[in-house]
C-alpha cells in the first residue's frame, strides 16, 4: 500500500510540473528546463531541428513549446550552460536510449536557434569529426545509439563544448 501511494505521489507531482509549465507564468527559465526534465516524454524522433517542427504527439511538446518561447538572450546561455551535464535526463530519443541533459540542450539549442550540430561548417577538428562520423553513419537512426553516442562524446570535450557556444551564438 505504502509504494503504490508513493507512486501515486510521485505520478500527481509530475502532473503538477507538466501543468505549471505549460503556463507562461511558471517564472524562471530553470524551472521551466527541470519540468522538461521531469516530463519522462518521448522525442519520437523530432530531437533534430525540422522547418516544420514536426511534434504533433510528441511526449514533451507542452514544455518543450513553453521553454522555446523564452527570449533566445536568456535561453542560450542557459542551454549552453547544460551541455556538459552528464545527469539523466528521463526523456527517451527514438530511436535510442534515454538522453543525459547536455544531449537534451542540444536537441533544446537546436530548435531554439533553428540549426542542427551536424550542419556545423567550422574548423574545430573534434566538431568536423563529429559531422564526418554522423555523415559516414548515412541516415541519423541507421545503428541503433550511434548518433546518441556520437553526441554523448563530443559533448564530453570541453573544446567542442565552447565551439557550440559559437555555433548556436551566432547569427
Amino acid at each position: 500500500m505504502t509504494l503504490s501511494l508513493t507512486k501515486a505521489c510521485a505520478s500527481a507531482l509530475t502532473l503538477i510540473l507538466l501543468a505549471a509549465c505549460c503556463t507562461e507564468r511558471f517564472n524562471g527559465v530553470e524551472a521551466q528546463w527541470q519540468a522538461v526534465l521531469a516530463s519522462n516524454g518521448c522525442m519520437m524522433g523530432h530531437q533534430d531541428w525540422t522547418p516544420s517542427g514536426g511534434r504533433e504527439g510528441w511526449g514533451i511538446s507542452p514544455c518543450w513549446d513553453t521553454l522555446l518561447k523564452r527570449e533566445q538572450a536568456e535561453l542560450i546561455p542557459f542551454l549552453v550552460g547544460k551541455l556538459s551535464s552528464r545527469k539523466p535526463a528521463g526523456i527517451h530519443v527514438d530511436p535510442f536510449d534515454a538522453g543525459i541533459e547536455g544531449e537534451i540542450a542540444l536537441y533544446a539549442l537546436q530548435h531554439a536557434t533553428h540549426r542542427n550540430w551536424y550542419e556545423y561548417d567550422g574548423k574545430n577538428p573534434i566538431m568536423a569529426k563529429a559531422v564526418a562520423d554522423w555523415r559516414q553513419l548515412g541516415s541519423p537512426t541507421s545503428a541503433y545509439g550511434n548518433t546518441q553516442i556520437l553526441i554523448q562524446e563530443f559533448l564530453d570535450k570541453e573544446e567542442a563544448r565552447k565551439e557550440l557556444v559559437h555555433y548556436f551564438g551566432r547569427p
